[in-house]
């Protein structure tokens, strides 16, 4: 899956790629936990949570002790194991909008 999704130049930005396995949502987000535990995984980023099902799904899931995102869709999350969004202070408007920590 995400494999198609990230060029060549997206993967030069980190150490490692790996890509997602799997024929569908529970299995990518199966890999992604077990990925997480076999390296005991200190934090999560995600980007931008409501782009892609797999990310929705790891939103409402703790796979890290600190699991943080940036805003795009949805703006937040309502969710009990989303710890932080991270945001740009003038993009924040009331914090009251957010279930999340700000950063």
């Amino acid at each position: 899956m995400s494999r198609g999704r990230v060029d060549e130049t997206g993967r030069e930005v980190f150490d490692e790629f790996i890509p997602l396995a799997g024929a569908n949502l529970w299995e990518h987000v199966r890999q992604v936990r077990e990925v997480s535990e076999a390296r005991q995984a200190q934090a999560m980023y995600m980007p931008s949570v409501g782009m892609f099902p797999t990310t929705m799904a790891l939103a409402c899931l703790r796979v890290a002790p600190l699991q943080m995102m940036a805003l795009g869709h949805p703006a937040t999350t309502h969710g009990h194991a989303m710890d932080y969004v991270v945001v740009e202070e003038d993009y924040v408007g009331d914090e009251a909008c957010f279930s999340e920590k700000l950063l």
